[in-house]
C-alpha cells in the first residue's frame, strides 16, 4: 500500500496546485476508512511542500516517487521513496525520512534524542537510525533489492528541513557517526548536500517500477513511476 505514486514531475505539479495533501487524505480514507488526523495532514502539507521545492532545485523531474509506502508485513510507512537510474545506468531507489523537528536535546539512551512532538517532549530514535532500519527491513523483505547479480541499489537518508543550527550540529556530531554512515542526515541548510546525494543516485531519471517477492510468496510492489496518478 502507498497513498500516492507517480513521477516527480506529477508530484511537483500536484504540490504546486495545492492538491497533494487532499489526494493523500482521500487515499488514506479509502484504505483505512477513517480520516487522517489534523497533525498528519499538516505534516503532509509542510514536509511535502518543502520536498517539492528541493526536487525542483535539484532538477529531478523524471524520477519515480511513492509516498506513505507501507512496509510489507508491518504497520510502518515510509515517508517517501524516490526511484530512478544513476549516471552508469544502474537502477536505484532512495528512502527519505521527513521530519518537521526544529530542535532536539540529548538523552542518555544510545542513538536517541529528545524532541518536542505531539504537545510534549518525547525520546525518539535518531532520524537516520529510523530510516536506516527501514532500509534494512525493506532490503531483507523484498527480493527486488537483494536479488543477484543486478538487484536495485537501495539508499536512505533523513531530511529535517526546519532544524536549527545548534540541533543540526548535535545530530551530525561524532556521537552518531555510525548512524550517519548508514543514512546521512540533511537539513534546510544542507540544500546542496541533499541535492548532490540525490543526483548522484537518481540524476539519469527514468523512474522504475520495483517488484519483488515478499515472504510467504506475496508479491510486494513499489509502483514508483506510473503513467497516471492513482491511489492504492
Amino acid at each position: 500500500m502507498q497513498l500516492y505514486a507517480g513521477s516527480t514531475n506529477e508530484f511537483i505539479s500536484d504540490a504546486v496546485q495545492h492538491r497533494l495533501a487532499e489526494m493523500l487524505g482521500e487515499s488514506y480514507y479509502q484504505y483505512f476508512r477513517f480520516r487522517a488526523s489534523a497533525s498528519e495532514f499538516a505534516s503532509w502539507q509542510n514536509s511535502l511542500t518543502a520536498l517539492t521545492a528541493h526536487l525542483q532545485y535539484a532538477g529531478l523531474r523524471d524520477q519515480g516517487i511513492a509516498l506513505e509506502l507501507q512496509l510489507p508485513l508491518s504497520s510502518s510507512r515510509l515517508d517517501a521513496m524516490l526511484t530512478g537510474h544513476d549516471a552508469q545506468g544502474s537502477e536505484r531507489a532512495v528512502i527519505v525520512e521527513l521530519k518537521q523537528w526544529t530542535t532536539v536535546e540529548a538523552t542518555d539512551t544510545d542513538d536517541c534524542v529528545v524532541t518536542y512532538l505531539g504537545g510534549k517532549l518525547r525520546e525518539l530514535p535518531h532520524p537516520s537510525l529510523q530510516v536506516a532500519n527501514y532500509r534494512q527491513y525493506l532490503g531483507d523483505m523484498n527480493s527486488a533489492f537483494h536479488r543477484r547479480p543486478a538487484g536495485i541499489e537501495l539508499d536512505a537518508c533523513s531530511w529535517l528541513h526546519n532544524l536549527d543550527n545548534d540541533s543540526r550540529a548535535f545530530l551530525t556530531s561524532e556521537r552518531f557517526a555510525d548512524v550517519l554512515a548508514a543514512a546521512p542526515l540533511f537539513t534546510g541548510h544542507d540544500a546542496d548536500g541533499f541535492r548532490t546525494f540525490l543526483q548522484e543516485r537518481l540524476a539519469a531519471g527514468d523512474g522504475l517500477p520495483i517488484r519483488g517477492e515478499s515472504p510467504q510468496g506475496a508479491t510486494h510492489r513499489v509502483r514508483s513511476c506510473l503513467p497516471t496518478r492513482r491511489a492504492s
